[in-house]
């Protein structure tokens, strides 16, 4: 039995629908129903391209966005999409030109200032970052996207107050956004708040399997929901307190002299206290060697850790 015919932008604005809930299977199927009707549309082909990279298959991204740019040079859509290809594959310098000839076709889309905004985070450029995310927010106060990123570009000048109120609008936009709940837990990796950060990962991973940012902020928290120095800071210190009484108590009814346990007790803290030293530097250490290998996995992979996925 043939398919029924569907009009080309009812399939398009349902495939992007799916894009966005992070759906990107489904997105893609409409998206192959589309341009078997259509096979001349730009837009559908630039939407596969970015559904490609969600997937990590830059190959085939690239075939799509050629096919995109050749149908249709002067959509600002495409080259939007071009610029997401081209910040996966890790050239900043040509994903900024094209998102500015997106903007410059269409100034009036708050995603491309989103874009605009992940691209100036990722150059370490925070201010810049927060000015796009106003624009977007100017065009659409309701662009959960461009609120959760200001919450991150706020936490790396460390103005947690406005950083908490920009995370409360974003939540309040969407509750359901993985990518929203992927910045509340960055922003809370910033104020080494480790246990709310690793809550919010695991909510985005769960509405989103294949967000990665959420991915490698879990693999930065401790298991445990706290770095491995304050757990042992509250589960072996209190014990040790505990036990250098004791041996205090005990020398002090075994040898009757109170200034012989007092010694006893100084000797016990100065041992817990270099053992807490000691643990605590290799904690250090073992963090240090896991966010470089974090890192160059990503680097691998055409991802950053701390880069955000905004497709």
């Amino acid at each position: 039995m043939k398919e029924p015919f569907i009009q080309s932008e009812v399939l398009f604005q349902l495939a992007a629908r799916l894009h966005d809930q992070g759906r990107v299977d489904l997105a893609m199927d409409q998206l192959r129903r589309l341009l078997s009707q259509d096979p001349d549309h730009a837009n559908a082909h630039a939407l596969f391209c970015m559904c490609e990279c969600q997937k990590d298959r830059l190959i085939e991204a690239e075939r799509s966005i050629k096919v995109a740019l050749r149908l249709d040079p002067e959509s600002a859509f495409v080259h939007y999409a071009n610029s997401i290809l081209l910040y996966h594959r890790q050239k900043t310098r040509e994903s900024l030109k094209a998102l500015s000839q997106a903007i410059r076709l269409d100034p009036y889309s708050a995603d491309y200032y989103f874009q605009l905004a992940a691209i100036k985070i990722d150059q370490s450029r925070p201010i810049k970052a927060i000015e796009a995310t106003e624009r977007g927010l100017e065009i659409d106060p309701e662009n959960s996207g461009c609120a959760g990123l200001r919450a991150v570009a706020l936490t790396r000048l460390r103005r947690w107050r406005e950083a908490r109120e920009a995370i409360d609008l974003a939540l309040s936009l969407d509750p359901e956004c993985d990518f929203v709940h992927a910045s509340a837990g960055w922003k809370l990796v910033g104020q080494k708040l480790d246990r709310q950060a690793r809550n919010h990962f695991r909510e985005a991973l769960r509405l989103n399997p294949e967000n990665s940012w959420a991915l490698a902020g879990l693999k930065t928290v401790d298991p445990y929901g706290e770095r491995p120095s304050r757990f042992i800071l509250r589960t072996f210190l209190p014990a040790s307190i505990i036990s250098a009484l004791g041996i205090t108590i005990l020398q002090k009814d075994t040898l009757g002299d109170f200034a012989t346990a007092i010694l006893g007790l100084i000797v016990a803290f100065s041992l817990i206290t270099a053992l807490y030293g000691f643990l605590a530097g290799i904690d250090v250490l073992i963090r240090s060697i896991r966010d470089k290998i974090s890192v160059s996995l990503f680097q691998k992979r055409g991802r950053l850790g701390e880069r955000p996925v905004f497709v």
